[in-house]
């Protein structure tokens, strides 16, 4: 509750690296009515879109499945300055947003950054919110997927934050102090009276 609204403030400037990642919507493989799995980027899997300006990032999960231009415009508009340079991976979606908020492209297409080490390829940045964010939910796998977007909001805080883990808590601790919310017992409870 306190990170409810923690990335709704956010805008990145200057250079912002733009992707998306995904993760598996059920805990086991779901399949489909002649028994096959479902393959690919299919609504087997949640759909996060991801930025950063190399110091912090921003997390949205916008549905499931491939990307598309009104998802992507869902997640990035108004959380990129205008005239700031997008690097994205040439994702079709992308175009949209470049044109709608007014940023400048530069794109590095997969299949020109596959197989480069981390410190030459040009997307890193990126890439290691979605190292560091695929590392956090792997270490809390009993995570609910019904609360996914709670769980991309620590990880940010955890990732923006600067300090180590005791400073970060001591602002954590900080900012729920400042926080004034209602909180009834029925709310928190009902899940835990229906299991």
């Amino acid at each position: 509750m306190v990170l409810r609204g923690y990335q709704d403030a956010m805008v990145l400037s200057g250079k912002v690296w733009a992707d998306e990642t995904y993760i598996p919507r059920w805990k086991t493989k779901r399949i489909t009515k002649d028994g096959k799995e479902l393959r690919g980027l299919s609504r087997n899997q949640f759909a996060i879109y991801s930025l950063t300006d190399g110091d912090r990032c921003f997390l949205k999960l916008v549905g499931v499945g491939k990307p598309s231009e009104a998802k992507a415009m869902k997640a990035y508009s108004g959380r990129i300055a205008k005239g700031s340079v997008f690097v994205h991976d040439g994702e079709r979606s992308h175009g949209i947003v470049m044109k709608e908020l007014g940023l400048i492209g530069k794109s590095h297409k997969t299949e020109e950054t596959k197989g480069l080490s981390d410190k030459d390829n040009p997307m890193e940045p990126i890439n290691e919110v979605h190292r560091e964010l695929k590392k956090f939910l792997s270490r809390h796998g009993g995570y609910s997927r019904e609360n996914l977007q709670d769980w991309l909001n620590l990880f940010a805080f955890i990732f923006n934050t600067p300090g180590d883990k005791y400073q970060k808590a001591q602002i954590f601790i900080e900012m729920a102090i400042k926080m004034r919310m209602r909180l009834r017992f029925r709310e928190w409870a009902k899940p835990k009276m229906r299991g």
